[in-house]
């Protein structure tokens, strides 16, 4: 009777894979939270901007055309846009933050303009282009608030980062503007990238910065008369950080006309881009 019920025993341990006393096994606990969470600044991705930009971005103008007659790829900028108002980039590191901003403010530059092309202008004021009316003030769902275009510049990207390189890398859909860059930006290589879009503009000579040597007469952008704070005491100092080939400037600063006609990309005489 003994040997029969150590038998059993012997077996109803080995049937549950327990040879050790047959104790019951402890229940298995599920990793804490904080062990498999990911930050979401992690898991935010530009990736698909970044594919709408390369793919529309041609020199210093922009396919508005081919893009507001490809349902696929304004349903993927939509897309994106989507994922910019469902994001909280308040808790990641700067340049996350920087990259966010600067891509949020020219991904719904872009929605803008397709929703309402074809336009002239951004600027009612400049070409009176009825579609152009509230361009800037209307509001979008994004970082977790309701935005316009002008907020994001001038109560998020200026005055939180205070990086006067931003006015070259965010777009206003205009002619005279900085070129829209045809990369989205990160937080891996922000600066040079920053560092790039600033000095691709100020050796634009028809727009950014034109230098006539011989004369000492620099002409500039408007942005450095309306942004003027932005570019510290010394504007001059500023530019010949990214142009050291400015010496002489013996009569100050000239402004160009900033032309407000839409950056849209040169077509060839078949209609083409």
């Amino acid at each position: 009777m003994r040997r029969s019920l150590l038998l059993s025993l012997f077996f109803l341990c080995v049937s549950v894979g327990l040879l050790t006393g047959c104790e019951t096994a402890p229940p298995v606990q599920p990793p804490a939270a904080n062990q498999t969470e990911v930050p979401q600044s992690q898991i935010f991705s530009h990736a698909d901007f970044d594919r709408l930009l390369k793919k529309y971005v041609v020199g210093n103008g922009v396919k508005y055309r081919e893009w507001s007659t490809n349902t696929e790829d304004k349903a993927a900028l939509q897309a994106y846009l989507k994922r910019l108002s469902e994001a909280k980039p308040d808790t990641w590191s700067a340049s996350e933050q920087k990259a966010f901003w600067v891509n949020a403010y020219n991904a719904l530059t872009l929605e803008s303009v397709l929703e309402k092309y074809p336009l002239k202008s951004v600027n009612y004021d400049a070409l009176r282009d009825e579609k152009a009316k509230q361009f800037w003030e209307k509001p979008f769902s994004v970082g977790g608030g309701q935005y316009s275009l002008n907020q994001i510049e001038n109560t998020i990207l200026r005055p939180k980062f205070k990086d006067a390189r931003i006015h070259f890398a965010i777009n206003c859909a205009s002619v005279g503007c900085p070129n829209l860059q045809p990369r989205a930006f990160t937080a891996n290589d922000l600066d040079t990238s920053l560092d790039n879009a600033t000095k691709e503009y100020l050796n634009d000579a028809t727009k950014g910065v034109k230098w006539d040597k011989a004369k000492g007469i620099l002409a500039v952008s408007q942005i450095f008369q309306w942004y003027k704070e932005d570019f510290g005491p010394d504007t001059i100092a500023f530019i010949k950080r990214f142009r050291p080939d400015i010496t002489e400037t013996k009569n100050g600063l000239g402004y160009f006309i900033y032309d407000w006609a839409l950056n849209e990309a040169a077509t060839t005489p078949e209609g083409k881009p």
